[in-house]
């Protein structure tokens, strides 16, 4: 029997989640998505994009814990390894808008 993989189980909800939105280019919904980085927990919130070689792609981000995000729209992307996601929310854009 294969194994099913953290980082799986965390696809297969995000895919779920936001069935509506990935890989659309438009969404009405965000992510709120706490995660490991350098060994640190990060926090950012953002449209989500796509999932990809076991990454989830958000952009353009409105929220990242330690910067500001980049002015240029293209550099305004963030790749978050799957494995490295510790938990995360759908936000409702109409709610916050």
């Amino acid at each position: 029997m294969a194994t099913i993989h953290s980082w799986q189980k965390t696809e297969k909800k995000l895919r779920k989640l936001f069935a509506d939105s990935l890989e659309k280019g438009v969404s009405g919904s965000a992510i709120s998505v706490s995660f490991i980085s350098r060994g640190y927990t990060r926090f950012a919130i953002g449209v989500p994009y796509s999932i990809s070689d076991n990454n989830l792609e958000i952009g353009p981000y409105f929220k990242n814990d330690i910067a500001a995000p980049p002015s240029d729209y293209q550099q305004r992307k963030m790749q978050i390894p799957l494995y490295n996601i510790i938990d995360f929310r759908r936000i409702e854009l109409s709610d916050i808008l």
